[in-house]
């Protein structure tokens, strides 16, 4: 990318450090769609039963109940909770136990009048099927919030990479904004990299950006201001999107 400035300025500026991405994307969907049946747990004497597709992208899995559209992971369902398949066999959704599923194989034909709530200890008293569906969507986001109230270093605790949600184009534009004061003089440091610790939210902003390893004031400045620019795919845990802490890498190279 090459960038210019006013006082006759130019620098070359890597868009990414390729030690810590790589370009591409495995959301573009998933490779594989299964149907399924997900019994969710409420609490210790009643479960959600209700008809899906198991979703098997290139490196995780998510499940979406029918009338549902948005996606469920293995770390928001509470323990108890399990998928097991629609049609009797299990082998087409053995990989989804990688993103942490629990899969049984049923005893007998998956019951057909579903959603359902089922009794697990009988004589309890299990909520109306509405109810049970309301309150099921209440504990997962009691547990997905308190999973994404972290922040987590990719390539621990099963935490994946982020990726740039496209790779950053080659292209001309200022260096600093029209209503922009320029330097008195040129930056006292010519070439080199900038190095700054980014935040990136389980929705792919860039939630935060600090210089970790600085150049020069102004310098640490534009770097810091072209990061905050930058959109990602998150980084997942066991396919649930959540916050992430990486570092990014700026190259000056000022003639």
């Amino acid at each position: 990318m090459i960038v210019r400035g006013r006082a006759g300025i130019q620098s070359a500026i890597a868009a990414l450090s390729l030690s810590v991405f790589v370009f591409g994307s495995s959301e573009l969907g998933p490779s594989r769609t299964t149907r399924i049946v997900i019994h969710q747990r409420l609490g210790d004497a009643c479960e959600l039963v209700q008809s899906g597709q198991l979703l098997q992208y290139h490196d995780y899995a998510a499940v979406v109940a029918d009338g549902i559209s948005d996606e469920l992971y293995s770390l928001e369902l509470a323990p108890g909770s399990y998928i097991e398949p629609a049609n009797g066999s299990a082998r087409e959704i053995k990989s989804a136990s990688k993103a942490g599923f629990v899969i049984k194989v049923p005893e007998a034909r998956p019951p057909s009048d579903l959603p359902r709530v089922a009794v697990i200890v009988t004589g309890a008293d299990c909520p109306a099927i509405q109810e049970a569906v309301t309150l099921a969507a209440k504990q997962r986001d009691s547990r997905r919030s308190s999973i994404q109230a972290k922040l987590y270093r990719p390539g621990f605790d099963h935490v994946t990479q982020p990726m740039p949600a496209s790779p950053q184009k080659a292209d001309t534009h200022p260096l600093m904004s029209a209503n922009e004061t320029p330097p008195s003089d040129k930056p006292k440091v010519m070439h080199g990299t900038v190095i700054l610790a980014v935040a990136i939210g389980p929705d792919g902003a860039v939630r935060d950006a600090k210089v970790v390893r600085s150049l020069d004031p102004w310098l640490d400045t534009k770097a810091t201001e072209e990061v905050r620019t930058w959109r990602f795919l998150p980084a997942r845990k066991q396919g649930l999107p959540v916050p992430a802490l990486i570092n990014a890498e700026v190259n000056f190279n000022l003639h």
